[in-house]
């Protein structure tokens, strides 16, 4: 008599469905694309979710290997498929795909600003083209609060930052300059300001 699949065999049969999903869309450009993209949309917020309560406050709290793998691999396939829906013509799958992207990041990998940041900036940026502009404010004001001390750090260091560091103080620096686009007269205005001037001078060290 055959075995009951593991719990553990199902999740990875649902990651290899998702990525089979995204191949397809990647590779093909017919009239059911639209289609290809829900379902593929669909199976990503299932299983993101499922990451986000299995992770359980992490790394506030202990983790398992295999979640954080999971979490990883999914954050992944929703920065591929947001970065193909920006060529074409779905803004509104784009947002979704972007913003499963961040919660997928968020559960797993909160404590890397370096992988934190593009997903959050990349939020900001779609969420602008689509004139929720409040969101993209509160996105880049998020980056600001949490940042902010990053940049503290480089400025305490006599090197100049690069590898991770610099990717995510670069996230700061894009969140900082879209609050000066977007924010025209208000205090966050000028912090972004202040950040702005602040990480130059971290590069010309």
């Amino acid at each position: 008599m055959k075995k009951n699949p593991t719990s553990k065999n199902i999740i990875k049969s649902d990651l290899q469905n998702i990525r089979a999903r995204l191949d397809t869309i990647l590779n093909i450009n017919t009239s059911d694309l639209g289609e290809q993209i829900n379902e593929c949309l669909h199976l990503l917020d299932r299983e993101v979710e499922r990451v986000k309560k299995q992770a359980n406050g992490y790394p506030d709290k202990d983790g398992n290997a295999g979640v954080w793998f999971d979490g990883v691999t999914l954050a992944n396939y929703s920065k591929t498929l947001a970065d193909f829906l920006s060529t074409k013509d779905f803004l509104k799958e784009q947002l979704h795909a972007t913003g499963l992207w961040v919660k997928a990041t968020l559960s797993v990998c909160s404590h890397y600003h370096h992988m934190v940041g593009p997903a959050m900036i990349a939020y900001a940026t779609v969420n602008e083209r689509a004139g929720n502009i409040d969101v993209a404010k509160k996105t880049c004001t998020a980056v600001l609060k949490d940042f902010e001390c990053l940049l503290t750090d480089a400025e305490e260091d006599e090197n100049k930052p690069d590898g991770d560091r610099l990717v995510a103080l670069k996230s700061l620096q894009s969140a900082a300059t879209k609050l000066l686009k977007l924010e025209e007269d208000s205090d966050m205005h000028k912090t972004a300001s202040k950040i702005i001037s602040r990480f130059q001078s971290v590069l010309l060290k």
